[in-house]
Order: C-alpha cells, then sequence, then structure tokens
C-alpha cells in the first residue's frame, strides 16, 4: 500500500503548481526564471543530501528514507526535469503551454519542497517507523 501522507503532499503540491501555472498565465510572474534556477540548485543539493543519507545513514535514519524515500525520489527527478525543460523554453511556444509547464513545475517543486520538510521532521523525532 502506498503512503497516504505522500498523497496528500502531492494533493497540496498539485493546488500550488495550479496557482502558480494561473498566476504565469495572467503575467503576475513574467520574469520566473530566477525561481527555476534556485528549484533546479536546491533539487540537485537533495539529490545529493539524500544520497549521503542512504549511503551513511544509521537505523533511524533507513527508517526515515524508506517512510519518505520514493515521494522524495519522484519530486527530485521531477524538479530537476522540469527545471531543464523550463530554462529551455524557446519563444515559439505557445503562452498556454508555457504556464501548463511552468504549473507542472510549480508542482513538483512543491512536492520536493514539503517533502524535504517531512524528511526532516522525521529525522528529527524519534519514533520514525517504515511501513
Amino acid at each position: 500500500m502506498y503512503n497516504f501522507n505522500c498523497i496528500i503532499r502531492a494533493v497540496i503540491s498539485f493546488i500550488i503548481g495550479i496557482i502558480i501555472g494561473a498566476l504565469f498565465y495572467f503575467a503576475f510572474i513574467p520574469s520566473i526564471i530566477i525561481a527555476i534556477w534556485i528549484a533546479f540548485g536546491i533539487s540537485i543539493l537533495s539529490l545529493i543530501l539524500l544520497t549521503i543519507i542512504s549511503i551513511f545513514g544509521k537505523e533511524r535514519t533507513e527508517k526515515c528514507i524508506c517512510k519518505n524515500g520514493k515521494c522524495l525520489t519522484i519530486s527530485i527527478i521531477g524538479t530537476i526535469t522540469t527545471s531543464v525543460a523550463a530554462l529551455g523554453i524557446t519563444l515559439a511556444t505557445g503562452v498556454i503551454s508555457r504556464a501548463i509547464l511552468i504549473g507542472l513545475w510549480g508542482f513538483l517543486f512543491a512536492f520536493l519542497l514539503i517533502n524535504l520538510l517531512a524528511l526532516f521532521i522525521c529525522l528529527t523525532k524519534s519514533n520514525c517507523r517504515c511501513h
């Protein structure tokens, strides 16, 4: 059975992604390139952190990775992929397709931040168990 908390995080992130895509479409966020570069950097650092924790982690960290690892990995890979795609947008693409891509990027970046928060909360708690 899949982690129910991950589904709740995905729904919250989806709503945030829709809001970001709509704001970009209506030109309330005209230049989002700096935020995309920041998201790309955070996702690369998260991938490095997840790898280090997985390799050198103790029993407690292994339980937290077991609990949050799938969602975190999906959000990291998705954020890296959509960041690269969003940075490679040309002017030839339509406004709607750019807004959809930025909304997808916003969803995955929000999903990454929420999952990182969940991992750090799990690492600080003493009763983190893998289900």
